[in-house]
C-alpha cells in the first residue's frame, strides 16, 4: 500500500480529501494529516510515509519550505502539491522542487478523481522502478552526461558563435534560433550557472537536460525536441537562469503530452468572462497550465482569436499592446493578456453599461473578425451576444468608437492592406473575397475611398 500524509491548513479540505477519494482502489491509505509543515515533519520522523500531499500556502511553514526539508531529510518520499487558483502561479516552482504532480482543489468535482489518483500512481510506479534499478557492477564507473537547449528569447537573433562554451564539436542546431550543446561528465563538473551568466541577459532561454547516458547516442527526435520546447515555454520565469529536465521526465512527457487545443478550454476562452472576472481568469490560467498545449498551437489560437481588437482605434494602448505580441514563454503571453485585461477594465469603467453588455460587445468584434468572409450583419451579431439590436447599435459605438458598419469597413480595408503586402502574387479578387467583399469593383472603390489608392497601386 502507498502510505500518504496530507498537509493542509484547512480542516475541511483535509477531511474532504480523506473521505471523498477512493484511496483503496489505487492501493493507497492515509496514515496521517497535519495542518502545517512543522507538524508534518514531526509525523514524517515517526511514521513511514511514501507520498506527501501538501498545500503551498500555510502558516508556520509554507509548502515550499516543507518540500525543501523533505527533499533533504526524506529523499525517498514522493510529493504531490495541493493547490487552488490563488497560488497556482507557484506550481511551476513546486515542480522544480521535485513535486511529481499537483491536484487542483477547485476542480475536483469536474476532473475525475480516479484520473488524478491513477496519474499519481502511475508516476510513482514509473519513478520507483527507476530508483530501484540495479546499480552498475563493482568497478564500473557511472558515466552520466548532460546538455543545454538554448533558444532565442522573443525573436532575439542571438548568435551561437558568441556563446563561448558552445564548441562546434558538441553543438547541434535543433530549429530556428535554437541549439543543443552537449557536455560529457557529471553536471557537478561544471557550474551551469557560471556558464549561463556569461550570456547576455534576456537574449536566451535555457533548458538543462540531465541524466543522459551517452550524448553521442542521444537521438533528439522531433517528439523530444517538441517536449523540450514545451517545458521551456511553460516553466521559464525571468527570475531563473534555466529550466531543469531529466531524461526520464522527458520520456514521460513525450508519452503523455496533449498538444491540440481542447474544446473545454475553448469554451472557457470564448466566453471572455476572464477579462473582467478574476475567478474566470484564474480558471483559464489553471486550465492552460494543466493542459500545457503545444506552444505554437496556443499562441496561434490566441492571436487569431483576438485579432479583431487590433483594429479598435479608440484605445491607443491596444495598438501599443499589439506591437508587443511576440511570445517565447507562457510568462510573456500571460503578461500580454494581463495588459489587455487592464486596458479593457479601464474602458469598462467609462462605458456606463453592465459587465455582461461590455463583454458582449468585445465578443462581437471577435465574431466579426472570425467570420470576415461571410459578412456577418449587425442584427445577427447582436443576437449572438444576447443584446437587442437597438441597444447594441449605440453601445457598440460607445465602446468601440465607431458605428458598426464603419468599423467593419475599416477593419476589412486594414486587413486587405495587410494581405496585399503578404501575398503580392494573389489576384485582387482573391484579396476581396478574403475580406468579405463579393464584388471586386466594389472592393476597389471602398479601398480607394479609405486609402486614396486602388488596391493595385497600393500593392
Amino acid at each position: 500500500m502507498i502510505r500518504i500524509l496530507i498537509v493542509d491548513d484547512e480542516h475541511l479540505v483535509r477531511k474532504g480529501l480523506i473521505y471523498s477519494f477512493p484511496w483503496k482502489q489505487f492501493e493507497m491509505e492515509i496514515v496521517g494529516e497535519a495542518d502545517n509543515g512543522e507538524t508534518a515533519l514531526e509525523l514524517l520522523a515517526k511514521h513511514p510515509v511514501d507520498l506527501l500531499m501538501t498545500d503551498l500556502t500555510m502558516p508556520v511553514m509554507s509548502g515550499f519550505e516543507l518540500m525543501q526539508q523533505v527533499r533533504s531529510a526524506f529523499p525517498h518520499i514522493f510529493i504531490v502539491v495541493l493547490t487552488c487558483h490563488s497560488d497556482f502561479d507557484y506550481i511551476q516552482e513546486a515542480l522544480r522542487l521535485g513535486a511529481i504532480d499537483y491536484v487542483l482543489k477547485t476542480q475536483l468535482e469536474k476532473e475525475s478523481i480516479e484520473d488524478v489518483l491513477g496519474r499519481i500512481s502511475r508516476r510513482m510506479k514509473h519513478d520507483g522502478e527507476i530508483r530501484s534499478a540495479k546499480p552498475p557492477k563493482t568497478g564500473t564507473a557511472v558515466h552520466e552526461e548532460w546538455g543545454v537547449l538554448l533558444c532565442g528569447s522573443n525573436g532575439a537573433s542571438g548568435s551561437i558563435e558568441a556563446v563561448p562554451w558552445a564548441h562546434p564539436s558538441r553543438t547541434m542546431k535543433t530549429g530556428f534560433n535554437s541549439w543543443f550543446i552537449s557536455f560529457a561528465g557529471g553536471q557537478e563538473d561544471t557550474d551551469i550557472r557560471t556558464l549561463l551568466k556569461q550570456l547576455p541577459r534576456g537574449q536566451w532561454l535555457a533548458l538543462l537536460i540531465t541524466g543522459i547516458d551517452t550524448v553521442k547516442n542521444l537521438h533528439l527526435s522531433e517528439t523530444k525536441l517538441r517536449e523540450m520546447n514545451r517545458r521551456l515555454f511553460y516553466e521559464w520565469h525571468p527570475e531563473q537562469l534555466y529550466v531543469k529536465l531529466s531524461m526520464n521526465e522527458l520520456k514521460t512527457g513525450c508519452s503523455g503530452a496533449e498538444l491540440k487545443i481542447t474544446d473545454d478550454w475553448v469554451k472557457v476562452w470564448n466566453r471572455l468572462a476572464w477579462i473582467m472576472d478574476e475567478g474566470e481568469w484564474n480558471r483559464l490560467e489553471e486550465l492552460t497550465l494543466h493542459k500545457r498545449f503545444a506552444p505554437a498551437e496556443l499562441t496561434s489560437f490566441i492571436l487569431e482569436s483576438l485579432e479583431g481588437w487590433r483594429y479598435v482605434e479608440a484605445y491607443l494602448e491596444l495598438k501599443e499592446a499589439w506591437s508587443k505580441a511576440d511570445f517565447s514563454t507562457w510568462f510573456d503571453l500571460r503578461q500580454w493578456l494581463e495588459e489587455l485585461r487592464r486596458i479593457w477594465k479601464r474602458a469598462f469603467g467609462q462605458a456606463g453599461c453592465s459587465r455582461e453588455i461590455f463583454t458582449g460587445v468585445l465578443r462581437s468584434v471577435l465574431i466579426l473578425r472570425a467570420e470576415l468572409t461571410s459578412g456577418a450583419n449587425q442584427t445577427d451579431v447582436a443576437g449572438r451576444v444576447n443584446i437587442s439590436r437597438g441597444y447594441f447599435s449605440g453601445v457598440f459605438k460607445d465602446i468601440i468608437g465607431k458605428v458598426f458598419n464603419e468599423f467593419v469597413r475599416d477593419m476589412r480595408v486594414s486587413i486587405a492592406q495587410k494581405l496585399l503586402k503578404e501575398h503580392p502574387d494573389k489576384p485582387i479578387y482573391w484579396i476581396a473575397e478574403q475580406t468579405g467583399f463579393q464584388d471586386e469593383s466594389y472592393f476597389s472603390r471602398v479601398f480607394r475611398e479609405s486609402t486614396g489608392q486602388l488596391p493595385s497601386d497600393y500593392r
